[in-house]
């Protein structure tokens, strides 16, 4: 009786609970999340119309929302988030130039690790901050490698401070002591490959190794550059 009785408190807290908590809108300290059209394909793979979060000034609306969860089987385990599109307006403070800005050496957590296979597909997405600039992209993907490792893509970025259609690719490895980030940028005739390594509890001790082809600097650069100066066009640089 007791066994029975377990099971159908089960089932009722899978029926009801779970999609009444997947359908309702929650908050979290200062953070509002509101689902719209929840749709119950499973207990492990929910989707949504869209989604909207709140943070004060702060919206994003993620548009045809899919998270498929595998956990038993140990072939295929893992966490998939696929967002049609994302929609995010970002507050930012203004700048106050007189203040004075100390840096301060950041530390790369030490226990960051992807515990089950991740991964993050959005379909396209724009980006706009309260100072003016924007950016929209299409299909960014984010993959785990392993536990701490992982890789990177998006194509067609454009926006403020990219004069051309800019893709990038970027592996980050953190799985010694020291975080290694290897990224190819692209864009037309244009190409940048950087290597970064840095310790994980000292991350402005930096090493780099960077290979560059520019077409045309001035594009690139985030001031105009002056009529008068010399024409700065393809560059071929590789460094240390």
């Amino acid at each position: 009786m007791i066994v029975v009785g377990a099971i159908s408190a089960c089932a009722w807290f899978v029926d009801y609970i779970v999609p009444y908590y997947l359908s309702n809108e929650h908050t979290f300290g200062d953070t509002t999340i509101i689902p719209y059209g929840y749709h119950e394909g499973s207990l492990l793979n929910p989707s949504w119309d869209s989604v909207k979060v709140v943070n004060g000034s702060t919206t994003v609306i993620l548009r045809n929302v899919s998270l498929d969860l595998t956990l038993l089987n140990p072939q295929s385990r893992g966490v998939a988030l696929d967002l049609g599109e994302l929609d995010a307006k970002i507050e930012v403070p203004p700048e106050d130039s007189t203040k004075e800005t100390t840096l301060e050496s950041p530390e790369f957590p030490e226990k960051a690790k992807f515990y089950i296979p991740v991964k993050l597909n959005i379909g396209k997405g724009n980006v706009a901050l309260s100072n003016g600039n924007s950016w929209s992209f299409e299909k960014f993907s984010l993959n785990s490698k392993g536990k701490q490792s992982a890789a990177l893509a998006v194509s067609n970025v454009q926006g403020s401070q990219i004069p051309h259609p800019a893709g990038t690719k970027i592996n980050v490895d953190f799985s010694s002591s020291n975080l290694k980030v290897h990224g190819k940028l692209y864009s037309q005739g244009d190409s940048l490959d950087l290597v970064v390594m840095a310790p994980k509890d000292n991350m402005l001790d930096i090493a780099s190794s960077v290979e560059t082809d520019v077409d045309n600097l001035e594009e690139w650069l985030p001031f105009n550059w002056p009529q008068k100066a010399p024409q700065i066009t393809g560059i071929h640089v590789k460094a240390n």
